[in-house]
């Protein structure tokens, strides 16, 4: 702490105690006025009141807990309107789906997500339907775009692969993505598939040209099968491209007579018959037929002759009809003997017994 320079005895008298000073020798500086002292104002002071002290409220060990009034007071004070229009519009507890009509849990069910510029049929579409779409779509072999379009016919939205990937399930988006793949692969000239049944994945032919002189062989990176890349064949060592192109439709010909298939009297697609009626139809265009006739099925189809589905039509034969000028009895006996004709037709016009 450092000294007063000011002596105790004379106030007003400053004294300096550097250099050669002591207490009991000062060197004195100037005379000064004694300092005054604040006498303050004459009214007598009022004592200083202490505040009362308040009971400190010992709080335990966990969660605060706010009451009703201090929640209703912090939510007014933050909440404003613009913040309230910001916020999202909360989508309901269930909701039901516009294609199976069913109603099911919205956050668990309803994953694509909402926004101003998506497509409302979409949102309101489950989850399952959309994977039965894909499915739809990879069978009927639709799959020229990877987005998927609304199903609504009057709207132009279009969903895209990542949020189709978020959607639908792994094992779905894994099958929508190959089947992708392979759609572009096989559309491409510079990819050409394996012909081996163990292996059928798909390679490229950049660095190859086609010869249009003679054939030229290719080999799969993955099996090392042997392919002729002029005809797109298994490799073929003697004749060239047209001569295996011939042998190879002998032997499919052959392999199908062996099976018994037929080919299809609409689209050609050779179809095999395993057990059943003998009503069939396409699985490739939908067309019904007879198996053994060949012949469209139709509300009024007669089948071909020598068919064991159908029997003769007797109304359609010119000599079935009766001249005008018989009577009762005369037409009588001509229908039996049509009918004794007609029972006599041969086996081969009637269906096996049994």
């Amino acid at each position: 702490m450092a000294p007063s320079t000011r002596l105790q005895a004379r106030p007003d008298r400053r004294v300096s105690y550097a250099g050669n000073g002591a207490r009991h020798n000062p060197i004195v500086i100037e005379d000064t006025s004694s300092p005054t002292t604040s006498t303050g104002s004459s009214e007598p002071r009022t004592p200083a009141r202490r505040s009362a002290r308040k009971p400190i409220v010992r709080v335990k060990a966990g969660a605060v807990v706010k009451t009703n009034a201090e929640s209703k007071k912090a939510t007014k004070v933050t909440s404003s309107p613009e913040e309230k229009q910001s916020t999202k519009k909360e989508r309901p507890v269930q909701t039901e789906c516009l294609l199976c009509a069913t109603t099911k849990n919205t956050a668990r069910s309803f994953k694509v997500p909402v926004d101003e510029n998506a497509c409302k049929h979409l949102e309101e579409t489950c989850n399952v339907c959309i994977q039965k779409i894909l499915k739809m779509k990879i069978v009927d072999r639709q799959v020229n775009e990877a987005e998927l379009a609304c199903p609504f016919g009057n709207c132009n939205y279009k969903l895209d692969v990542p949020t189709l990937k978020s959607v639908v399930s792994k094992a779905s988006f894994q099958e929508w993505d190959a089947a992708l793949v392979k759609h572009h692969l096989s559309a491409s000239e510079e990819y050409i598939i394996c012909l081996k049944p163990e292996c059928g994945k798909y390679f490229s032919i950049e660095g190859c040209k086609k010869s249009r002189r003679g054939k030229q062989k290719v080999e799969c990176p993955y099996c090392q099968y042997e392919l002729c890349l002029s005809c797109n064949r298994p490799w073929h060592k003697s004749g060239s491209c047209s001569k295996a192109l011939e042998k190879e439709n002998q032997e499919s010909e052959e392999a199908i007579k062996s099976m018994g298939a037929k080919p299809c009297p609409k689209c050609g697609v050779n179809i095999e018959k395993q057990g059943g009626c003998d009503h069939m139809s396409c699985q490739r265009c939908r067309h019904n037929f007879c198996w053994q006739c060949l012949v469209a099925y139709s509300a009024t189809m007669i089948h071909g002759q020598g068919c064991s589905n159908g029997t003769r039509n007797i109304a359609q034969e010119h000599a079935n009809w009766v001249p005008a000028n018989l009577n009762l009895a005369q037409v009588n006996s001509l229908i039996e003997q049509a009918h004794v004709q007609r029972d006599n037709l041969g086996p081969h016009l009637h269906p096996p017994v049994g």
